[in-house]
């Protein structure tokens, strides 16, 4: 009985250096897996980071070219305001020029006028003095 049980017991010894041994497999093909895992893992990250690098470049690049855009922008602005003072400096030449013409305008119609009214004085002159006149 004794040997019997020796028996069973190594039986059971087996069966469980059997199990053991699976579950070792096991273990080794799931840390085989997990090593493989990490390994692609690690690729991607450095992936990944090489990217956010090239975005953080063009970032970069982008808020560089925004800058000389916005210094662009303002010297047009600038350009603007100095020649909007300028239209209205001509703006108001050109008005002073108009209310001259104007004047002149209305000096020559005086003048006009005038040189026919005295055109005619003239003629009722030359009228008067030819009745003085002797024959």
């Amino acid at each position: 009985m004794v040997a019997d049980e020796v028996r069973k017991l190594a039986e059971k010894t087996g069966q469980a250096t059997n199990q053991i041994a699976l579950m070792i497999q096991s273990i080794q093909a799931d840390t085989l897996d997990a090593n493989r895992a990490m390994t692609v893992v690690m690729q991607e990250a450095g992936t990944g980071m090489d990217n956010v690098r090239r975005v953080g470049d063009s970032l970069a690049t982008i808020r560089q070219r925004f800058e000389e855009v916005a210094q662009r922008v303002a010297g047009i602005a600038e350009a603007a305001q100095i020649q909007d003072r300028s239209v209205r400096a001509a703006r108001e030449d050109i008005a002073g020029i108009d209310a001259l013409n104007q004047q002149t305008l209305a000096n020559t119609a005086r003048g006009v006028a005038m040189v026919a009214a005295l055109s005619e004085q003239a003629r009722a002159l030359d009228s008067e003095v030819n009745t003085f006149k002797l024959a």
